[in-house]
């Protein structure tokens, strides 16, 4: 026992190490003074007028469409220390921090190797999102950690304090509510999908969310504050948009290499080509593009993120190419997760899967796709991603001893 405690000690000691490395890399070559880097100037003005007018009507008309729980505790951190711009990026860093160490304790408490773990964080990490959230001044890093606490209690299978994490993650941003029916979805696997009185006492504190988010759009008088930006963007919300699918599929597996494409060496002819056909048909009527909503705008946005403008410079059908390729690895993994789960029912992997499936669904409502939005989830399939490059060395290590 005392020497499990040691080297969990050590690993431990090794991620904060890499943590503080990793920030202070970061205020080398971004620097406290570099000016605002794109939302990150609104942010930084909702955030002032939080700190020079905290009131209800505050709460309820302020200029953005994300929930105010960032808003209120970057403009708590200013009010304490200090409300120029850099002041504020050095709560955006220990936020990272604490993101970095939660997602790492996440990913050893789903059985994940030292190895499988580390390379996951690092994956997570050097995502080009995560690098800017982690410096600047966003509303999504607060809004991982508080996922990542939840999805931890869940697996340690205290749901109070999972649903409590919830609805803080919901108050950064109000798609995560994604992640109640997962709770729910976890649960009903831990009692091999049987409803009984522990299942039904247990969805009671699923309550902690729902309540609270729906006091929180009664108050607003919809899903978002009371403002100029909701009349622009209400009348794309809330509608069905088949294109966030397919790009939120492929992003999956752009943000997750290499690992979730080890899971293909599994992969079955007597499924696959189905999988491919059906692939082809969705791609054709849902290619990755940009949202409605951006290309109208004054700014004429046409891509969904860094890659996507990457792409956006080649010809057409190579990008083409690339993103469906992206797609049909996405569709044949997100179905080879579905036949484990549900030949096997494992609670860890219907966390992962029910995940990645609800949050497509929610988001293929949203106004605005756009790949840093694939950040909450991440987590999720990097945790299936561990357990296949696990799997795949355990497999390939008892070969070469043998």
């Amino acid at each position: 026992m005392l020497q499990k405690t040691s080297i969990q000690n050590k690993e431990y000691f090794f991620v904060t190490a890499y943590a503080l490395i990793y920030c202070i890399a970061l205020i080398g070559v971004f620097g406290f003074q570099y000016k605002p880097w794109t939302d990150e100037e609104h942010f930084y003005f909702t955030i002032l007028k939080f700190i020079k007018h905290p009131t209800l009507y505050t709460l309820k008309h302020y200029e953005e469409m994300s929930g105010p729980l960032p808003f209120i505790l970057y403009g708590i951190w200013g009010k304490i220390f200090n409300s120029d711009l850099s002041t504020l990026r050095i709560f955006s860093l220990l936020l990272s921090v604490l993101t970095i160490l939660s997602a790492y304790h996440l990913f050893r408490t789903a059985k994940l190797s030292i190895i499988a773990s580390a390379v996951s964080i690092l994956i997570l990490s050097l995502n080009p999102y995560f690098i800017g959230t982690s410096f600047f001044v966003y509303t999504d890093m607060l809004c991982e950690l508080c996922l990542i606490w939840s999805c931890i209690a869940l697996l340690n299978k205290n749901i109070l304090i999972s649903c409590s994490a919830l609805l803080f993650a919901i108050l950064c941003r109000q798609y995560m509510v994604f992640f109640i029916p997962v709770i729910f979805f976890f649960m009903f696997a831990e009692e091999q999908l049987k409803i009984n009185r522990a299942l039904i006492k247990k969805s009671l504190f699923l309550f902690i969310p729902v309540i609270g988010t729906c006091l929180l759009f009664w108050f607003w008088g919809g899903a978002s504050p009371e403002n100029q930006l909701k009349g622009l963007y209400i009348n794309h919300a809330f509608a069905f948009h088949g294109n966030a699918i397919t790009a939120y599929m492929a992003t999956s597996i752009l943000y997750t290499f290499p690992l979730l494409l080890l899971s293909l060496i599994e992969i079955k002819k007597t499924w696959a080509f189905t999988v491919a056909a059906i692939s082809i048909i969705w791609y054709y009527i849902f290619p990755v593009q940009g949202s409605p909503v951006a290309m109208e705008s004054t700014l004429h946005i046409d891509t969904i993120g860094l890659f996507h403008k990457i792409t956006h410079s080649l010809p057409t059908a190579v990008e083409t190419m690339i993103w469906f390729l992206l797609f049909l690895c996405a569709s044949m993994v997100f179905v080879l997760l579905a036949k484990k789960v549900i030949s096997r029912l494992y609670p860890i992997q219907a966390v992962v899967l029910s995940s990645w499936g609800f949050f497509l669904l929610t988001m293929s409502l949203s106004y605005l796709t756009w790949e840093k939005y694939l950040l909450p989830v991440l987590p999720f399939l990097l945790i299936y991603g561990g357990s296949v490059l696990d799997d795949f060395l355990s497999k390939n290590l008892y070969r070469i001893r043998k």
